[in-house]
């Protein structure tokens, strides 16, 4: 439902969206009326991939046209937007802000380096700048209560320009759950825990999940990404095929290894998926590096040189893991998944 859902979502924006989409990308043109910035037309996203089955250049295609609506989103701790465009794209907005310690380029950065390694499991993102007048007086009348606080902890430029990540909005998530309870939840922990095993039997009706678990375990480590477990950050599409990677504004960061909770769930899972990791030893720090630092939009940057250091450290430790994983149980016990 969830994945046959965005499909449809996309291709309908898809449709009504290509003349203008082409037009806001042109020199001169989609500057600060509300549009995607030029800087990062979908052509120039380095590297792209898939989302549901969907290219990433399509997906973020209807995500470049004035805003129609904007509404609050309720229930985290930062200042999170939901955007509607006038030609049917639908995207969630976090503008840099000063207040929640979160950092809206973190977000791009987990999905260009989700790219890097192949996951495709995080919803394209890209940096943009809007004019805050105009966001402001798209608000809903429900979210009005709002505006003070985006004037108190959102930062404008000289031109009166807010910037932050615009991400592709998954049209339904639910809480990931596996066999029927919460995967975050204290007996849903030691359920898959137990399962990532070598030589553990895992359920038939978790064949979907736990390779995915094993993939976001691992992506979080490597990213360092401290909010996972914090509390309803798991989420999954309706029928609980697909884990959605989202929430990501508190990665990375300036220590080289990742924090005791991350390097704590890594040590229960000994089970990962083969493909991935080919592809982990293969990306490199100037992969890394290119990503991060060109067609950044507002930012200089995505990553520091030192945020970078901590990945490449991070898959150092996280290869070597698997590596004396594979010395004792043989490559093909711990290796399972495609």
């Amino acid at each position: 439902m969830g994945v046959a859902t965005g499909a449809l979502y996309a291709k309908e924006a898809w449709r009504g969206v290509v003349g203008e989409a082409h037009a806001a990308s042109a020199p001169g043109v989609g500057r600060p009326t509300g549009r995607l910035r030029a800087a990062v037309p979908p052509d120039h996203l380095p590297p792209t991939g898939y989302f549901l089955g969907i290219k990433d250049e399509i997906l973020l295609l209807p995500l470049a046209g004035d805003i129609a609506r904007a509404r609050f989103n309720r229930g985290g701790s930062s200042i999170s937007l939901r955007l509607d465009f006038l030609v049917g794209g639908r995207a969630a907005f976090k503008p840099d802000q000063t207040a929640s310690g979160q950092y809206p380029r973190m977000e791009i950065a987990a999905y260009r380096f989700d790219r890097l390694i192949g996951l495709n499991a995080v919803a394209p993102a890209v940096p943009v700048q809007f004019r805050l007048e105009e966001v402001l007086g798209k608000l809903d009348e429900s979210s009005r209560d709002i505006v003070p606080r985006i004037l108190a902890e959102v930062p404008t430029d000289d031109a009166g320009l807010i910037a932050g990540e615009l991400q592709w909005w998954i049209p339904v998530i639910k809480d990931a759950e596996i066999e029927g309870v919460p995967i975050d939840a204290p007996d849903g922990l030691r359920r898959w825990r137990r399962y990532m095993k070598v030589g553990e039997p895992e359920p038939y009706e978790a064949r979907h999940l736990l390779p995915q678990l094993s993939n976001m375990v691992v992506f979080d480590y490597l990213i360092n990404n401290r909010d996972r477990w914090s509390g309803a950050n798991c989420k999954a599409s309706p029928d609980q095929r697909t884990l959605y990677f989202m929430d990501h504004t508190l990665a990375f960061g300036v220590t080289l290894d990742a924090d005791e909770r991350l390097q704590a769930t890594l040590a229960h899972v000994q089970k990962f998926s083969r493909s991935l990791v080919r592809r982990i030893r293969e990306v490199d720090a100037a992969e890394v590096r290119a990503a991060m630092t060109h067609h950044t939009g507002p930012y200089e940057r995505l990553l520091t040189d030192t945020e970078i250091d901590g990945v490449m450290h991070r898959r150092e430790l996280l290869l070597a893991y698997v590596d004396d994983l594979v010395a004792e149980h043989g490559i093909d016990s711990v290796l399972v998944y495609p």
